[in-house]
């Protein structure tokens, strides 16, 4: 945040801290999406939302934190500064994919919270391309067909809890992949110190 004299702030979306890279854009965006859903979700806890579509801006936030954090992670992983993220929604793709890099980079075999990845599949099939909380109908003009995962979306408590299961999971990813970098660095550094 930028201030500018007494009365107006500033926030430069443009802003990138130097040695930045696209993983680390899209984690930190995926941050602030995390960080507006516990916000609505804290919010229509204490006091009910006053719409029947009070759900929708969080369920559209959500789902897009979902696909940034994967993605940034993906990319973290390949780690080139210039590399570019994968295309595509299929968010269940892209947890199956996370995972399994992570699996075969450092020879682990991770124990998947089932809730979650069945979240992720179920809101991945319910919303293939990204669109449905962000319009009231299909292209088509066909309502949604929310069956699927009614009672994980429709209730603020149930979508409290499953947010949470959520964010602890994909975060414990990047916390995962932070903890094996640090790891590589030190021990490349360790060699390079006893090589000289």
């Amino acid at each position: 945040m930028v201030r500018q004299g007494n009365m107006r702030r500033y926030y430069p979306l443009d802003y990138k801290p130097e040695g930045a890279t696209p993983a680390d854009a899209y984690l930190q965006y995926a941050e602030v999406y995390k960080d507006a859903i516990t916000i609505l979700l804290a919010e229509f806890s204490e006091h009910e939302p006053m719409h029947d579509y009070s759900m929708a801006p969080v369920l559209a936030l959500l789902r897009q934190y979902i696909e940034l954090q994967l993605k940034g992670i993906i990319m973290y992983h390949e780690r080139p500064a210039n590399h570019k993220p994968r295309k595509g929604h299929d968010i269940f793709d892209l947890y199956k994919l996370a995972n399994r890099i992570v699996e075969e980079r450092y020879r682990v075999q991770l124990e998947a919270n089932e809730e979650v990845s069945q979240f992720i599949e179920d809101l991945g099939k319910l919303d293939p391309k990204g669109q449905i909380f962000r319009y009231p109908e299909t292209l088509e003009g066909k309502d949604f067909d929310f069956s699927l995962m009614y009672e994980q979306i429709m209730s603020i408590s149930r979508l409290k809890e499953i947010a949470e299961k959520v964010f602890g999971d994909l975060e414990g990813l990047e916390g995962y992949l932070d903890f094996q970098r640090e790891n590589e660095e030190e021990a490349a550094s360790n060699f390079w110190e006893n090589y000289q």
